[in-house]
């Protein structure tokens, strides 16, 4: 499923979206294998974490313009365009951040704890990027996480 979010953040010109995934990616495949093998994923976070800023700074950094011309649709403004670039930006790298944390966890109310405002900094990135796919995802997500939440409270 992340693939397929790479590559519409890549057409939609939602670069540190897109690196986003790649680090998604990665991590996934390194944390269920640590988790398999019961190891410790506390410094996997914290390498991931460390990662993922600099990643989505430097992806920032080299790609802003492509980013804010792909804001248009928004606005003319080029201070607002730019400005909403540096935001959602800054956005997922949070939401990564947060995910990150999160599945490196075992206990399922810190995972959802986590995933709520992770998902709802992806909704808010997915519908200022147009990513209709991501927003439907980031609704459903945030869904079952409520019903999550209300079915688990007492547990």
């Amino acid at each position: 499923m992340e693939i397929l979010f790479i590559v519409q953040y890549y057409f939609l010109h939602a670069y540190v979206g897109m690196v986003m995934g790649v680090i998604g990616v990665i991590r996934n495949v390194i944390f269920t294998q640590l988790v398999a093998q019961k190891k410790s994923t506390k410094i996997p976070i914290i390498l991931a974490c460390i990662v993922t800023v600099i990643a989505g700074i430097l992806t920032l950094l080299l790609s802003w313009e492509k980013t804010v011309n792909s804001l248009s649709f928004w606005t003319n403004n080029y201070n607002v365009m730019l400005s909403m670039t540096i935001i959602i930006s800054v956005m997922s790298i949070v939401a990564k951040i947060l995910s990150t944390i999160g599945y490196g966890k075992e206990d399922p109310k810190t995972i959802r704890a986590l995933n709520y405002p992770s998902s709802s900094l992806w909704l808010v990135y997915n519908v200022i990027s147009f990513s209709l796919s991501g927003i439907i995802t980031e609704v459903l997500v945030l869904i079952s996480l409520t019903i999550a939440t209300i079915r688990y409270k007492d547990k």
